[in-house]
């Protein structure tokens, strides 16, 4: 079961993601 502050980060680059930055950018910051 994914950690809950995991689960607040995801959805906050997801977010970020939407407004202003390339996907593969978010992509490269979740695989890290």
């Amino acid at each position: 079961m994914p950690n809950y502050v995991d689960v607040v980060e995801f959805l906050i680059l997801k977010i970020v993601a939407r407004e202003n930055i390339d996907n593969d950018y978010i992509i490269d910051l979740l695989e890290e």
